[in-house]
């Protein structure tokens, strides 16, 4: 049955020469580039498939423009995603049974630097660069992860297109044009003065959306300058500004939804994202030794103005944003950090270190809007504050990771050393103050790994430690009907990994991964009776057992100088329970049992095409597993399938984009949420068509 639901093509860029297993398939080789450190990973071991996996958004025949996450993502197995706005503005993704909400399980990172919001007390990724922008994604996961921050699922990270990118030229232009008014413009200049260089970019992108009342209006720039001090060190400075404004349609309950999952009741919902990114980083490369510095700073504003009442309420009965008076919520952030990474060959061992300082500030406002009319404003009423919050906190961290060969088999120990001080005060509502404090000053965070390594193909077996502290977003809800634990415990996660991997005669690649991850003290959302209404509440749900087995596999059927077809198929089966706790047997929220993605891509020439399929279990959205809610906040999502089609035509100078992203128009949706952007059910884009151009000065 699942088998079923995958198809997928895959090609190589060039007619003159054999076709090869595609750049978006698992990066097994340890590389060295100037693009930033990342492309030297302080990983347990960097030269082995399960630690990165790499997706290079302009080598496939998918356009970037529609910044499709399930298309771009479809070789990385066990990856869940929300398809809640098709905007490609915020990523939302997850593996092994965590929380996609804005991905904050993974440390999110462009550049190798920090971009979300908080990182150690918001994590959430409001944030994502326009895939037109992207040289390369990279997910590591296991216990690499750990040379960036403690998280549980691992780190996600965002290389930019730079100077060396244009290979020769001195730009490249992408335009784009779909379906819902999807309009998309994205151009980068270059030029080299000297031995230095500098590059920037321009992206805007329009959409009107498919359901009503939504929109989308979202630029950003970005700029570099590389400048040699010398023969081994190097000095490269980022910048980053964005801006993204929507209009978000709200949620829907079951019945609406079936009736019309266009339609929307919530006129006058606004989002705007203002983020800058300034970032610095200095290298030094000796013989044996390689050294890097950043500094970097996220200065982010988020701004809402929203209606946040259920499309229903509890007693069935309509409710409508009209002649209602709306939350404005406002959000800034202020972080700054530095890190310092190193590598040293003595002898036959590698020795990784490196250590990180950073501090973060979050300032939380929110008044009635005083308009009741579909106006767009996002002005503060000072005198009517409901909440009025501000959020500090120091992060220190440290880490020494080692590989030692012995003949063919590598050893790999590692620790981190994290260190966390934050507190908070102000009004939470209009009757709670709060004022409090929050220390983690130890953490030790161990792992290690052991591979065994023949001519083409390799067993591993790896463990590491992570954790989850306390978010401030955990402990004050941004949303008017979720309550919450005034007790919540740190969570922690230990993993164990086992699998094989390789390849065959250079046609055949493949991986296959067991798991199992104890997570204690998981925060979850559930329902309470309050005063003869269900509630959603906050609380520990006790801890988790995730356990599952992750596949990959991609086989070269053709490979003539003119002609290539490629089959590929990832998969993840995943059994995660709460094992105490008042959920004990319950399933995780968002943790399908059954993910299957399959492609077939195939070249002719300058011709290439590329046919996607993916298959997603059915889940639940809350810890308790309700099936059904009135007013559709929690419940049942069910199972789905939904297949891409893109089309290429590359002559070396240019490329021509065609495509339609939900080919045989699958209703679904993949969330219900109990705040913006719901509350409630958000469906999921239907059928799109869209065209585009690549071109290169």
């Amino acid at each position: 049955m699942m088998i079923s639901s995958l198809l997928i093509f895959a090609l190589t860029d060039s007619p003159r020469r054999e076709f090869t297993l595609p750049p978006t398939s698992i990066e097994t080789q340890y590389r060295v580039s100037e693009k930033n450190f990342f492309d030297s990973l302080p990983s347990l071991l960097p030269q082995r498939g399960i630690v990165v996996k790499t997706t290079r958004p302009n080598e496939t025949p998918i356009n970037p423009a529609t910044a499709n996450m399930r298309q771009l993502l479809s070789k990385t197995p066990g990856i869940m995603i929300w398809e809640n706005e098709g905007s490609g503005q915020q990523i939302n993704i997850s593996s092994r049974g965590l929380s996609p909400n804005r991905s904050w399980d993974f440390n999110v990172r462009q550049n190798g630097m920090d971009i979300a919001a908080d990182p150690v007390g918001y994590p959430e990724a409001y944030y994502t660069p326009p895939m037109e922008a992207v040289e390369k994604i990279q997910i590591i996961r296991g216990g690499s992860s750990l040379a960036f921050g403690p998280q549980i699922g691992g780190t996600v990270n965002f290389t930019m297109k730079g100077f060396e990118s244009l290979r020769g030229k001195n730009g490249e232009s992408i335009t784009t044009i779909g379906g819902y008014g999807l309009i998309s413009t994205y151009l980068n200049y270059g030029v080299k003065m000297g031995k230095s260089t500098f590059f920037t970019s321009y992206h805007q992108k329009q959409n009107n959306g498919w359901r009503q009342n939504s929109s989308v209006n979202s630029k950003t720039i970005y700029t570099e300058f590389k400048i040699p001090l010398g023969a081994r060190l190097k000095l490269h400075v980022y910048h980053t500004f964005s801006n993204n404004d929507q209009q978000q349609p709200g949620g829907l309950n079951d019945s609406l939804y079936q009736i019309n999952a266009q339609k929307s009741f919530r006129a006058a919902n606004y989002l705007n994202i203002g983020w800058h990114m300034p970032q610095l980083e200095l290298q030094y490369r000796s013989k044996n030794t390689e050294l890097q510095w950043n500094s970097f700073a996220t200065l982010g504003t988020r701004l809402s103005t929203a209606f946040q009442t259920s499309p229903i309420n509890m007693a069935g009965i309509f409710v409508s944003d009209q002649w209602n008076n709306r939350n404005i919520d406002q959000d800034i952030y202020r972080n700054l950090a530095h890190e310092f990474r190193g590598k040293t060959q003595m002898k036959q061992v590698l020795l990784r270190y490196g250590a990180r300082w950073g501090n973060t500030n979050l300032q939380r406002q929110t008044s009635l809007n005083p308009s009741s009319e579909n106006s767009k404003s996002f002005s503060l009423d000072k005198n009517r504050l409901s909440r009025d919050l501000n959020f500090n906190s120091s992060n220190t961290a440290a880490y020494v990771m080692s590989e030692i060969p012995i003949k063919s088999i590598t050893l790999a120990p590692a620790v981190r050393w994290e260190g966390i001080w934050a507190n908070g005060s102000g009004r939470a509502s209009s009757t709670q103050n709060i004022n409090f404090q929050q220390s983690i000053p130890s953490t030790l965070l161990p792992g290690f790994a052991i591979e065994k390594k023949w001519t083409t193909t390799s067993a591993f077996i790896n463990y590491f430690r992570s954790y989850r502290p306390v978010l401030f977003s955990d402990q004050f809800a941004t949303d008017s009907k979720t309550l919450v634990d005034s007790n919540l415990k740190n969570g922690r996660g230990d993993q164990l990994e086992a699998g094989w991997r390789g390849k065959i005669r250079d046609r055949f690649l493949f991986e296959i991964l067991a798991y199992h991850l104890n997570y204690q003290n998981r925060i979850t959302t559930n329902t309470i009776d309050l005063q003869g209404q269900q509630v959603p509440f906050r609380t520990n749900g006790g801890s988790s057992r995730h356990q599952g087995v992750e596949f990959y596999a991609e086989w070269v059927a053709v490979a003539q100088p003119k002609f290539g077809l490629s089959l590929s198929q990832t998969g993840a089966f995943n059994f995660s329970i709460y094992t105490s706790g008042p959920f004990a047997g319950k399933r995780v929220e968002y943790a399908p049992k059954w993910m299957i993605r399959s492609s077939m891509e195939a070249k002719m020439g300058a011709h290439s095409v590329l046919l996607q399929h993916q298959f997603v279990d059915q889940v639940f959205s809350n810890a308790a597993n309700t099936f059904f809610q009135t007013d559709g906040l929690q419940g049942n999502i069910p199972a789905y399938r939904v297949a891409d089609f893109s089309y290429a035509f590359d002559w070396g100078s240019g490329k021509i984009f065609a495509g339609i992203t939900n080919l045989f128009n699958e209703e679904y949706f993949t969330r219900r949420a109990g705040g913006l952007p719901g509350p409630g059910i958000l469906p999921a884009d239907p059928r799109n068509v869209y065209v585009g151009t690549r071109l290169t000065f």
